[in-house]
């Protein structure tokens, strides 16, 4: 008898334990249909929670959770789904359609073991659990799951495959010096004409000769990881591509390309989801959630990283209204939403574009800016949570303790923000003030700070002397999206050239941060000399921060 599988994949096995209790006419059908989600997913494409409910059951659910679970994902607990709805529903040999194989006959018919034939059933091979004469369970393919997974993954013995030895490389790539020395051969033509010889593939033999013949066909490989970022962190640098290109070997375009391959990889790292709501697919959902008219500056609020600063913040917070507490937090979804849906297009590029790239950065920055307005106004509540567990004024506690109890409960503040619901009601402060104090009484309970005495003298504390305009980070991202805290502080004080394009660009001084594009409009110039206008600022600002004298 198989063992039960393990659904791995958080939305179905959500949905499984939702269909525990459903009429087995129901179940049938609802494994007829996951049966058949098999053969239209791609690994790649990113899924709503709400499609993948719909697909099986037929119905719309009325939350929105916001899991978006890629193909890949839901294919790999897809078997294990239905085999959970087999034996739910109890299903027997005699419902199974005709023409279903049993897993000896799969493994006869690909050439494969019952340990590939398992793997298989994790890429997305669905299989159905069906109860015998005795009581006994056994796996089932039925023709359609076959089909679906042998047009996807094409199955089947595989050509047995030999190792290239060390006397095979040294005679492939010595062959392949005499060809470009003798006869001009490029590399792709070397290992054209070398993988039939030595019976390897075009593409192995390419990628040893990339590897051990750069410098003979005076060609380098792709670039590693570290590259891509070192291009990217001089690029934000102000540095010119070119420069660049010099230093690591490389073309020009090879540089950009380096650095938009990392931006793109970075960017599908961040885990955007959250609350959604049936308007965002609207064609006019720009005008609800984030309008046209809106002014082109808005007030973000200073959330200062120095404690005492902090704290003087946080008493002079403002609560929102509720209204405007919950279009922030729906604009802020919105956008979130739009940067998801973006960047999965991303993933799904061999060479993303880097406007594309540039147009999620900058939602994510808008994101950020929007999320700070909120952090802001639930300050007081943070500094009155932790009073209240502290029992007492705050400054009684140490100031190292002072800081790390904030910073933990700023932490709390944020994810609460992220789940926050504004299209169901309810209040923000009702989610982060639980949130908060959850974190603060775990935190005081790991310290044994003690509580506050009454008539205890309370410390001062000092604000460090610095001009630096940063403010806490609300988002991941920001370390990497927003502009070098150097370079923010000169384009908010400066008057040299290109300081308002720096605060365009990255939402600087009360402005919303823009594209490049948007920027070239502006400007009425190309794309690209916009872009050599924001590195020729960037090195500007730098330079006037380390000539500063302190």
């Amino acid at each position: 008898m198989p063992r039960l599988p393990t659904i791995h994949e958080p939305v179905l096995r959500d949905l499984a334990q939702e269909l525990r209790f459903a009429p087995r006419q129901a179940l049938l059908r609802h494994i007829e249909r996951a049966e058949q989600l098999a053969g239209v997913l791609e690994s790649d494409q990113i899924y709503p929670r709400e499609w993948i409910v719909f697909r099986v059951t037929g119905f719309r659910p009325h939350d929105t959770s916001g899991q978006m679970p890629r193909g890949r994902d839901i294919l790999s607990s897809l078997s294990a789904f239905v085999e959970c709805l087999c034996e739910t529903a109890t299903l027997g040999e005699s419902e199974v359609p005709h023409g279903s194989l049993g897993p000896e006959q799969m493994c006869q018919l690909w050439g494969m073991s019952r340990a590939t034939l398992d793997r298989a059933r994790r890429r997305g091979l669905v299989a159905r659990r069906v109860v015998g004469e005795r009581g006994t369970r056994t796996l089932i393919f039925t023709p359609q799951a076959c089909a679906a997974f042998a047009q996807r993954e094409k199955p089947g013995p595989r050509p047995t495959a030999h190792r290239m030895s060390p006397t095979e490389r040294k005679a492939m790539i010595r062959r392949a010096g005499q060809y470009h020395a003798r006869l001009g051969l490029s590399l792709n033509q070397v290992a054209a004409r070398l993988a039939p010889r030595f019976n390897f593939s075009h593409e192995g033999v390419r990628r040893l000769l990339q590897r051990e013949c750069a410098e003979i066909f005076g060609q380098a490989g792709p670039p590693s990881a570290r590259e891509q970022e070192f291009a990217f962190r001089a690029l934000r640098r102000g540095i010119e591509p070119g420069l660049i290109a010099q230093r690591l070997g490389r073309p020009r375009t090879a540089i950009v390309r380096a650095a938009n391959q990392h931006r793109a990889r970075a960017l599908a790292q961040w885990n955007l989801d959250g609350p959604m709501s049936a308007q965002f697919e609207r064609e006019d959902a720009d005008q609800i959630f984030m309008p046209r008219d809106r002014s082109d500056t808005v007030a973000v609020p200073l959330i200062p990283i120095d404690l005492p600063r902090f704290i003087e913040a946080c008493r002079a917070s403002v609560t929102l209204e509720r209204a405007a507490e919950h279009a922030q937090a729906a604009g802020m979804h919105f956008l979130r939403w739009r940067a998801r849906r973006l960047i999965g297009k991303l993933a799904a590029m061999s060479n993303a574009q880097a406007g594309k790239i540039d147009e999620a950065e900058t939602m994510l920055r808008e994101v950020s800016q929007i999320k700070s307005v909120l952090a802001a106004s639930q300050l007081g509540l943070l500094l009155a949570t932790a009073e209240r567990r502290v029992e007492g004024p705050i400054q009684t506690l140490p100031e190292k303790k002072i800081q790390c109890l904030v910073d933990a409960m700023f932490v709390a503040l944020c994810g609460a923000i992220d789940g926050f619901d504004p299209f169901h009601g309810g209040r923000l402060a009702a989610r982060t003030g639980m949130l908060m104090d959850r974190e603060a009484a775990a935190y005081l309970r790991a310290q044994h700070p003690g509580k506050a005495i009454e008539g205890r003298a309370r410390r001062t504390l000092i604000a460090r002397d610095t001009d630096s305009i940063g403010s806490r980070l609300v988002d991941p991202w920001q370390a990497m999206l927003e502009a070098d805290p150097r370079v923010a502080v000169e384009a908010v004080n400066g008057t040299f050239d290109g300081a308002q394009i720096l605060c365009r660009r990255f939402g600087l001084g009360g402005q919303r941060p823009r594209t490049l594009a948007q920027i070239a409009v502006q400007l009425g110039t190309p794309v690209m000399h916009a872009a050599r206008l924001e590195r020729s600022a960037v090195r500007l600002a730098l330079s006037k921060a380390r000539s500063r004298i302190r």
